[in-house]
């Protein structure tokens, strides 16, 4: 009987045993899930930069988290992603920094990439990451991109000035289209950009219309300028602009400017000639630069012009030597004149040049011209006298006019010498009586002999002139 129950005492804690080791394998939990983290360090190349991030599991390729960095805060920093990660299970984290900045991705070594792999996930999970180059093309796939349009009206008053566009993207900096438009061509046109856009993101459209022609972004109200923002992009895009004094100063940088000097050889046909030099932006049509040499020096000698070359602009060099000495431009040959391209500027420049006959008629500009009198009282001494004038340009020291009175007729008369005055031009006036009758100039006082400046002269001219004593030498007349 003691053996019996001692078999059943045995039986009953073998089924105990194995009815619990049993209930434990079904029940007894998997694990999970587990959290994931990144800590970041050397980070400092990308600072600024957009930064995007997906843990994909091995097994199935299914997407356990995926986050974007707009702007990569500092050297180091940290991500947490929260539980997301199964017990057991693999993971590659792909990882990218956007080196470019164009927004989107495009293999090493073009933007920066990464690829970790977790195995066998069994608690949670912290991933230091230092910066290295150990890059892996991670294929991350390109966002959908929309295109932009834009469709302007009112703009008569920048017909013919240049307009700039430029698309930038408004969280990350980054200018994804820069157009511009040479001169704008009507009061209402369009302009499309082609796909530019990232779905998802947002843009300012910053344009200006270069007012005051120089070449240059001003400030309002110096030059006129806008900006449009746009909300998060999802689908081809068409902005309507009607002109409208509502400016905003974007800030637009001033582009590099460069110097420009012309070395001259074998001028010694025009030397004591006036020499003009003019640089013209040859899409915009601005001078940007404009010289007279009085009198060519030398057969040999240099011009600088500064920085007046805009980086990027092709320009005209358009110059003339004064051959007739009539202090106009007239065409070749009878002024002798030449054209020189420069293709678009990136550095300082210097351009030589030899004389030769290769002429071009640069049609340059005649001057407004005005007309002289002379308006004469008190010359009761000279009456019957000769009197002989001269007017002379007192920068050429060139004659325009010399006239000879045979006979001064009274003691108040007038005298018009016509049409010979330059716009902006110095003359001077020099005009003797001649006292003894000899029908030559002798200095004063033997002949009585004056000189009247004329500064500048911008409109046509009357000088009043009463007789008085306060002769000048005018020699070598």
């Amino acid at each position: 009987m003691e053996r019996a129950f001692r078999f059943s005492l045995i039986l009953a804690f073998t089924l105990l045993f194995a009815n619990c080791a049993k209930n434990s394998s079904s029940v007894a939990p998997s694990g999970g899930p587990y959290s994931l983290s990144m800590s970041f360090t050397g980070m400092t190349p990308h600072i600024g930069q957009m930064m995007a991030l997906k843990v994909i599991d091995v097994k199935d390729s299914s997407l356990a988290a995926d986050t974007t960095i707009t702007a990569v805060p500092s050297d180091a920093f940290q991500i947490s992603f929260g539980a997301k990660l199964i017990s057991g299970h693999s993971y590659n984290i792909d990882f990218w920094a956007d080196l470019n900045k164009n927004g989107e991705y495009d293999p090493p070594p073009v933007d920066h990439a990464w690829r970790i792999t977790l195995k066998d996930v069994a608690a949670d999970t912290t991933v230091a990451f230092a910066h290295n180059t150990n890059f892996t093309d991670v294929h991350f796939a390109q966002s959908a991109m929309h295109s932009l349009t834009m469709s302007f009206t009112g703009m008569t008053p920048h017909i013919g000035q240049m307009l700039v566009v430029s698309v930038i993207d408004s969280v990350y900096k980054t200018t994804v289209a820069d157009t511009m438009v040479a001169a704008v061509p009507s009061d209402a046109f369009t302009l499309t950009f082609g796909k530019k856009l990232i779905d998802g993101r947002t843009y300012n459209i910053d344009f200006w219309a270069d007012l005051n022609k120089n070449g240059q972004y001003d400030a309002p109200p110096v030059d006129h300028a806008w900006r449009i923002t746009l909300p998060r992009i999802a689908n081809d895009t068409t902005v309507t602009f009607a002109h409208n004094t509502n400016f905003k100063d974007i800030g637009y940088p001033q582009m590099p400017m460069h110097m420009l000097t012309m070395s001259f050889m074998g001028m010694t046909p025009h030397i004591g000639q006036m020499l003009v030099v003019s640089v013209i932006d040859s899409v915009y049509k601005t001078t940007v630069a404009d010289t007279v040499v009085a009198a060519v020096p030398s057969d040999a000698f240099t011009l600088t012009f500064g920085k007046k070359l805009i980086d990027g602009r092709t320009y005209n060099i358009d110059f003339w030597a004064d051959l007739n000495k009539n202090g106009q431009y007239d065409a070749p040959p009878v002024d002798h004149a030449w054209r020189i391209t420069l293709p678009r500027i990136a550095n300082d420049t210097t351009v030589t040049f030899a004389h030769n006959t290769n002429f071009t008629d640069i049609g340059y500009a005649k001057l407004p011209m005005h007309s002289l009198t002379m308006a004469f009282s008190g010359m009761t001494p000279h009456i019957g006298q000769m009197m002989e004038l001269w007017v002379v340009d007192s920068t050429y020291n060139s004659i325009v006019k010399d006239t000879v009175i045979a006979a001064v007729p009274a003691d108040t008369f007038t005298l018009a010498l016509g049409t010979i005055l330059v716009d902006m031009r110095s003359y001077r006036v020099d005009f003797y009586a001649d006292l003894n009758g000899n029908g030559k100039y002798d200095p004063p006082p033997v002949d009585h002999a004056w000189r009247i400046p004329l500064s500048d002269v911008v409109a046509d001219t009357t000088i009043p002139f009463v007789h008085n004593t306060n002769f000048t030498d005018i020699a070598p007349y």
